[in-house]
């Protein structure tokens, strides 16, 4: 997920919990639209019959955050 907003300070901390993915997400959801200048969401794989192993997504994503 990339967020671009009106301000220079990180929205949130670092997320490696649910329940700090689950903060997160909702303050991005409540962000007023004049404050936030830009959002993607990438997903992968995107494809629903794509998979990929659990050494793959080691592989592929090195900076992945893993939540636990």
């Amino acid at each position: 997920m990339i967020i671009g907003t009106a301000d220079d300070r990180p929205l949130f901390t670092e997320v490696r919990t649910i329940d700090a993915l689950t903060t997160a997400l909702n303050k991005v959801g409540s962000m007023r639209s004049d404050y936030l200048m830009m959002f993607e969401l990438i997903w992968s794989p995107q494809v629903e019959t794509d998979t990929l192993t659990y050494d793959e997504l080691l592989t592929e994503y090195t900076n992945m955050a893993q939540i636990a």
